[in-house]
């Protein structure tokens, strides 16, 4: 997992390289869109999903609401908050769902990034603005397991250099595009 997580980042920066850095300001509005939900064991189904973020505290705290709706769940509503803290230099971000849980956010070339544990399975997700002013937002789920995949030698019969590799395979993934609403 320590090796996964900095291929991971960096991938993930390539692809977030897409707009400039404009937090907040040009994510700020409502925007709406069709998430797309797959499933590795069953079939895949869609939701409505509408998403708005504004500013609640200049500089420091803005909303962050989705609501998804679908045949299949009903109506699903997170309505939480993005805290920004500075340290030094640095903004760190903070994604709180205002009920005791809050997870950590990296926040890179215009894309946020977590990762978090619960229930026994791990997340992954991305959300980002892309140059034509839309939003995009990932979610991978994983099963958690410390199962170790053989070791992978680098193919010089001459070094004895090894790799352990820990395999995650994702099980579920939630995938939507926001357009901004006029």
């Amino acid at each position: 997992m320590k090796i996964l997580l900095p291929i991971v980042y960096l991938v993930g920066s390539v692809f977030c390289a897409t707009a400039q850095d404009d937090f907040p300001e040009a994510w700020i509005g409502e925007y709406e869109g069709e998430m797309s939900i797959g499933y590795v064991d069953k079939p895949g189904t869609v939701a409505q999903v509408s998403y708005s973020l504004y500013e609640i505290i200049a500089d420091s705290v803005w909303s962050h609401k989705m609501t998804f709706t679908s045949e299949v769940y009903g109506e699903i509503i997170k309505d939480y908050v993005i805290r920004a803290k500075a340290k030094g230099d640095v903004v760190n971000f903070i994604l709180d769902e205002l009920n005791g849980v809050a997870m950590e956010m990296s926040y890179m070339n215009n894309c946020f990034y977590s990762l978090f544990e619960l229930g026994g399975n791990s997340y992954s997700t991305t959300f980002r603005r892309l140059a034509d002013g839309t939003l995009l937002w990932d979610l991978y789920m994983t099963p958690y397991s410390t199962k170790k995949v053989d070791i992978i030698s680098n193919g010089d019969k001459t070094e004895k250099q090894t790799f352990e590799v820990t395999s995650f395979k994702p099980s579920l993934h939630q995938t939507v595009i926001f357009e901004k609403k006029d």
